[in-house]
């Protein structure tokens, strides 16, 4: 795209669609919260649908909810799910279950941002490259793609973007309800 139509645009009027880009996609992103369109810290809400209510290994009530977006999440993700355990704490799960139609500029640039956050990950992974390209699409060892920034306290909110089979996806744990 050239200079002139990112400062003035295209001229083009699309109405609001999963393919038109957020107003504050452009602005730097300083916390986990700056990445979603959505205000994780008032979700779950009314659109959410209340699932099943289990116990975890620490004995703790976990209420799961689940809503279906009318559009992407970074341009990757379109369900969102939540646990709100014991009712103070929860972990948010965006996900998307067709991950072999992934939008690779929306994925790296994911990464990337996270990256500027939080600096190279536990395992030691820094920005996007080729051999995440190769590992996200590599049928046989897909779950070596992605990035962890998991060790609580040093990351207040702990982040993981993963890659299984059947699903893409990016959890954040421990915000407080």
């Amino acid at each position: 795209m050239s200079f002139f139509k990112k400062l003035f645009g295209t001229g083009d009027n699309k109405e609001n669609t999963s393919e038109q880009t957020p107003t504050n996609s452009n602005n730097p992103k300083r916390t986990i919260f700056d990445f979603f369109q959505i205000d994780l810290k008032n979700i779950p809400d009314d659109s959410f649908i209340a699932g099943e209510v289990e116990e975890n290994t620490s004995g703790q009530t976990v209420q799961n909810f689940r809503k279906s977006l009318n559009y992407k999440e970074c341009g990757l993700f379109d369900t969102i799910e939540v646990k709100v355990i014991d009712g103070t704490n929860k972990n948010v799960f965006f996900k998307s279950f067709n991950p072999d139609r992934i939008n690779l500029d929306a994925l790296k640039k994911l990464i990337d941002e996270l990256y500027l956050i939080h600096g190279n990950d536990g395992d030691n992974k820094g920005k996007f490259n080729s051999k995440d390209k190769t590992d996200f699409f590599d049928t046989e060892f897909y779950m070596l793609f992605g990035r962890n920034w998991t060790d609580y306290p040093k990351y207040k909110y702990p982040v993981s973007v993963s890659r299984d089979e059947d699903e893409f996806s990016i959890s954040i744990w421990g915000i407080d309800k």
